[in-house]
């Protein structure tokens, strides 16, 4: 039985907890010209349905960023005010389900609704021709929210940013299959440590795990003692359909609009071959491969990432 358990727990820890922090309201000092306050912001959906976001910054560029599955909002804490020099806004949301999205009003939790989400939320702010940013399962969601505000004029995604996004339909990865799990495995996975579970995570989805530092550790440790985005986070890997991601795959051409790619030559979980596929089929997409990195690219080679998105905003210019 052990034996039979203990690779499904270490694909569950690989990417469901990545980049997450305990939800409290905190103010975190970015050692430029301004703060990033999360202070517990929503956008009411329908009730009990609600997006929790936050956002800083200020200047002609909007970024709207995603997080990718298991994490939160908190994921971009530090990448804000390196991009552009800090002139740019940056509106993080969480997902259906996670984070301040965590709530009771929730019952679609697929791609699609979240993308439907967004959308609303970014119509109803008016922003001006924004960059959706995101990172794996936020990377889908970035697309289809393009897919659905092509036609919307102002609110119409001036660019794409997709960061380690599975943008072709693969076998689903371990951790999705133990979060899918209905039996006693979850039950198991739940009585862990949750420092043990974080550092299984990040060992898994980092190239080079000299890298983790115990502040990471403990950072991913506090979701896993969060139940509601527990409880979140399982009915998005249950909802999670990869014949529904086919379907979205078929109208990336579409999309009409400048995209960067952002990829781990070492990511596991989204193989460099997926990324390689989307560059070659798709039209103005701009790939980098960063080297020697895996999937959580915004923890292990944050400058390599920072670099390639102030390179393309510039080129948007």
């Amino acid at each position: 039985m052990t034996l039979r358990i203990k690779p499904l727990i270490v694909g569950f820890l690989a990417l469901s907890l990545a980049n997450c922090t305990d939800g409290r309201s905190t103010s975190i000092d970015l050692g430029v010209s301004t703060r990033w306050h999360s202070e517990e912001d929503v956008f009411e959906i329908a009730e009990g349905a609600r997006l929790g976001y936050a956002s800083a910054g200020n200047g002609k560029n909007t970024l709207i960023l995603l997080h990718g599955f298991g994490a939160r909002s908190d994921v971009w804490r530090e990448f804000y005010v390196s991009i552009s020099g800090g002139g740019v806004r940056y509106v993080a949301l969480d997902l259906i389900g996670h984070g301040r999205s965590a709530t009771s009003g929730w019952t679609n939790y697929t791609v699609l609704a979240n993308a439907s989400a967004m959308a609303a939320f970014i119509k109803s702010k008016s922003f001006d021709r924004p960059v959706i940013v995101g990172h794996s399962l936020g990377g889908l969601v970035a697309i289809a929210t393009a897919q659905e505000l092509r036609r919307e004029g102002r609110s119409r995604p001036r660019a794409l940013v997709l960061i380690a996004a599975p943008v072709y339909p693969v076998p689903y990865p371990r951790f999705v299959t133990a979060f899918r799990d209905r039996t006693l495995l979850s039950v198991l996975i739940d009585q862990l440590p949750a420092r043990l579970k974080s550092r299984r995570v990040l060992r898994e989805l980092f190239y080079d795990d000299s890298l983790i530092t115990d502040a990471m550790v403990t950072s991913y440790a506090h979701n896993l003692e969060d139940a509601a985005s527990l409880d979140g986070v399982r009915k998005t890997a249950r909802q999670l359909d990869l014949a529904e991601l086919e379907s979205f795959s078929a109208k990336y051409n579409s999309l009409n609009m400048p995209i960067l790619v952002i990829g781990g030559e070492a990511d596991k979980v989204v193989p460099p071959d997926i990324l390689l596929r989307f560059a070659a089929s798709v039209e103005g997409v701009t790939l980098v491969m960063v080297p020697k990195c895996g999937h959580l690219l915004l923890d292990e080679c944050p400058d390599a990432v920072e670099s390639a998105i102030s390179r393309f905003l510039q080129s948007l210019d």
